[in-house]
C-alpha cells in the first residue's frame, strides 16, 4: 500500500493542473474516462461551474481558519476524482480550502486511471466519488478516508436509493440542492472533529 499511494502520489495533479484540466475539457465538449456521452460531457460543465461558484462564495471564516490551522501539517492529502462527477464539482473547493488551511498538501488523480488504487477504498462495494485518502506524507501511513460525501447527505442518499420509487434525477436534483442549502457546513463540521 505504502508504494503503491507513493507512486499515485507522484503521478497526482496539483489543484491548479486539474482546474485547468476542466477547463480544457469544458472547451473541447470532452470529460475524462471512457464514457464521452453527451450526458458526461454536461455534468462536466455543471462540475466545472459549481467549482467556479464555490470558489467565489465558499470561504473558511477566521476562527474556522485558526481552528484548522497546522492540524494536518505533515499530511498528503489525495482525493480520487473524475470531471464529470457532481459530488466532486461541490466539494473541491471546501476540501482545497480546508486542507490549505490546516496544512496539508491536496493533489487528485482519475478514479478510472487508477483502479488498483480505488479498489482499496470502496464505499459500499462501489467505486463512489470523491474518495479522499489522507495519509502522513513521511511514513506514508493511511490515516482515515472521507467520500464520498457529507455523512448527513450520504445517510439520505442511500435511503433514497433503496426505495421502490429511486430516480437517479430526481435524488441528484435534491442533492444539489441540498448543497446549496448547507453551503457546507456539515463538511465543515466533519473535517473539524476528524482533525480535532
Amino acid at each position: 500500500m505504502k508504494e503503491l499511494l507513493e507512486n499515485k502520489w507522484q503521478q497526482a495533479m496539483s489543484f491548479d493542473q486539474y482546474a485547468a484540466l476542466m477547463n480544457r475539457l469544458v472547451e473541447e465538449e470532452k470529460t475524462t474516462g471512457p464514457n464521452q456521452s453527451a450526458t458526461m460531457v454536461q455534468h462536466t460543465k455543471m462540475a466545472a461551474q459549481r467549482i467556479k461558484k464555490w470558489s467565489k462564495i465558499f470561504n473558511l471564516s477566521n476562527e474556522d481558519s485558526e481552528l484548522l490551522k497546522g492540524k494536518a501539517k505533515g499530511q498528503n492529502w489525495l482525493l480520487i476524482t473524475e470531471a464529470w462527477c457532481g459530488d466532486v464539482g461541490q466539494n473541491l473547493i471546501p476540501l482545497q480550502k480546508i486542507a490549505d488551511a490546516a496544512g496539508a498538501e491536496l493533489k487528485l488523480i482519475l478514479r478510472d486511471d487508477n483502479l488498483d488504487l480505488m479498489d482499496k477504498f470502496l464505499t459500499n462495494g462501489g467505486r463512489s466519488i470523491p474518495k479522499l485518502i489522507v495519509f502522513e506524507a513521511d511514513s506514508k501511513e493511511v490515516l482515515w478516508d472521507w467520500g464520498p460525501r457529507p455523512q448527513e447527505s450520504q445517510e439520505w442518499f442511500l435511503g433514497e436509493k433503496s426505495k421502490e420509487s429511486y430516480s437517479y434525477e430526481k435524488t441528484s436534483e435534491a442533492m444539489h440542492l441540498w448543497y446549496a442549502k448547507n453551503k457546507h457546513q456539515a463538511l465543515l463540521c466533519e473535517f473539524k472533529e476528524r482533525l480535532g
